[in-house]
């Protein structure tokens, strides 16, 4: 389901096992975080057996995180999933249906069984552990996250899927180097928005700014409404990048798409348009 505790980001509830400890409780599914936590304040890592679905178990070493349940839903959560466990299985969001629906690699539906649903495919090439020139990114490790390329006011870039950046608000985050690309080009100053622990400049996003193109056809799919425009800073996410890049809220992915399926090692991203421009 979706948590209302965040405001649209997808969890489930499961539990997990961790030394000779059980634990259940809502897990956020957060594909903008490369390491699953689960909440605590011990440090190192721990063997934990994850239950994310009757029947579907994993195990990973996972980290400790006090933030993590910060903003916990109703039932308290009780741990962050991400893309190192995410990354094994396919895993679909429908968004009309508040379902979240996992699948093994060898269970999960084709190419052509998506396509003929409805699904278009965008391709992840060229990131991840798929090119070893993304290794790091400035002093982090490359965040195993899920990347596709878009059009922002007529640029060809790379944009972060990344489901944990809730909020009810359609919001594009900019880094750096892409603001700089089309400041030219975004409508006026909107004033700081506090997105999470940071405050952000933001610009309004004419509607139609954004639009979302076939990796095989290339014809546009999706566009996305107006939306806000705001410029991330600092050293983490794309804003580490040296490149322009953009991140996706939740909020802005599902007013475009009705479900959106990330393919197991993250290859692929499938995704359902709302409507064709």
């Amino acid at each position: 389901m979706f948590l209302e505790g965040y405001e649209g980001s997808p969890g489930v509830r499961g539990r997990f096992s961790a030394g000779e400890s059980l634990h259940e409780g809502w897990m956020l599914l957060d594909t903008g975080n490369t390491l699953t936590k689960i909440r605590g304040n011990a440090e190192g890592t721990v063997d934990v057996g994850f239950e994310l679905a009757p029947g579907l178990e994993r195990r990973l070493l996972a980290g400790y995180d006090p933030f993590v349940g910060i903003r916990a839903p109703a039932g308290g959560q009780a741990a962050l999933i991400g893309t190192d466990l995410l990354g094994g299985l396919a895993v679909r969001l429908d968004f009309d249906e508040g379902q979240v629906l996992f699948a093994t690699d060898e269970l999960a539906c084709s190419d052509e069984e998506l396509r003929r649903m409805g699904y278009h495919r965008f391709d992840t090439d060229g990131y991840y552990q798929r090119d070893a020139n993304w290794a790091s990114v400035g002093k982090y490790l490359a965040p195993n996250v899920p990347t596709i390329e878009v059009e922002i006011l007529g640029k060809t870039v790379r944009m972060q899927i990344d489901t944990g950046y809730s909020g009810a608000a359609l919001h594009v985050q900019l880094n750096k180097p892409l603001f700089e690309l089309i400041r030219d080009e975004l409508g006026p100053s909107i004033g700081k928005i506090e997105v999470g622990r940071a405050s952000l400049e933001s610009y309004e996003l004419p509607a139609g700014s954004l639009k979302f193109h076939d990796a095989d056809s290339r014809d546009a799919i999706a566009m996305l409404g107006a939306a806000t425009a705001l410029v991330k800073e600092g050293d983490e996410s794309i804003a580490a990048w040296d490149v322009p890049a953009a991140m996706l809220s939740v909020a802005a992915l599902s007013s475009a798409f009705s479900s959106v399926e990330l393919r197991a090692d993250l290859e692929d991203v499938w995704v359902m348009p709302r409507a064709t421009p």
